[in-house]
């Protein structure tokens, strides 16, 4: 019997290197291509190039090499391989890329190689997205459930570009939370008052901390570029406690010249609700 048939290896399997060898290098894996009877038989590499490596080197089976389990290992496998993503597959982007918008259902057209294989969007049209890009599978995408055909209208939220986790200015007082002070979106519930965190005298979270539903054309993102409303608001909100204190000051002033020429005490809430 040959070195290779005493040791149950056959032509076709893989195995790969544990311990740097010669010019081989620990994870490479290698095919048997002929058994010469020796325990230097020809292998080839991962690119198909001769290799010979001798089995009982570093100590042989278990130290300086192990059987590769998944017969596919042994070949060059793409990106999209490796990952189990097939033509035809859909995945749903989470983070907006280039000219690719959150939410949107991408479909594989054809595996490249890359990380960066041909989509197509529900319209037809190629599309350009790096699978590895954003933290790649579960940050920056995820795979679309079977029959989603890239027709799920997007959120509130999404359509506004906001994500769990952005802060906002809140632009009035409501539901508990104050005019001017920063919240952060807790959940996207797919309504137009999604959850979000922050100090609040009425309401709490599914955590116990407080927060409450808020609707979004009451915040406004920080760092979004809407600098010209802002500045709106703030000139708006110092006109009224402007025009309160003139009011307040007007009504004092009243009440003490009508007590001075009548001397009687009236308030102007009275003389009001006579007219």
């Amino acid at each position: 019997m040959t070195y290779c048939e005493k040791i149950g290896l056959k032509i076709g399997d893989s195995i790969r290197v544990l311990l740097d060898c010669g010019e081989f290098v620990k994870g490479e894996i290698l095919t048997l291509s002929n058994d010469d009877g020796s325990a230097c038989p020809d292998f080839s590499d991962q690119n198909g190039d001769a290799a010979y490596f001798l089995l009982t080197a570093n100590g042989g089976e278990g130290l300086g090499w192990e059987r590769v389990k998944d017969e596919r290992e042994g070949e060059k496998m793409t990106y999209c391989e490796k990952i189990g993503l097939k033509i035809g597959d859909k995945i749903r982007v989470l983070r907006a890329y280039g000219e690719v918008d959150c939410g949107e259902i991408l479909k594989l057209g054809y595996d490249n190689g890359f990380d960066t294989p041909d989509f197509s969007d529900k319209n037809g049209d190629a599309v350009y997205f790096r699978l590895t890009a954003n933290g790649g599978e579960g940050f920056a995408w995820e795979r679309a459930p079977d029959g989603e055909d890239g027709g799920r209208e997007m959120t509130p939220c999404e359509k506004l570009g906001y994500k769990v986790g952005d802060d906002f200015m809140v632009l009035a007082s409501i539901v508990g939370f104050k005019s001017g002070q920063v919240v952060t979106l807790f959940e996207d519930d797919g309504s137009g008052s999604p959850l979000f965190k922050g100090d609040n005298n009425t309401y709490t979270l599914c955590d116990g901390k407080p927060g409450a539903h808020l609707l979004l054309d009451k915040v406004c993102k920080i760092g979004a570029p809407l600098p010209d409303l802002i500045n709106k608001i703030k000139e708006a909100l110092e006109a009224q406690r402007e025009a309160e204190f003139l009011v307040d000051s007007l009504v004092e002033e009243f009440e003490e010249k009508f007590e001075a020429e009548t001397g009687l005490k009236c308030s102007v809430d009275t003389i009001f609700s006579r007219l």
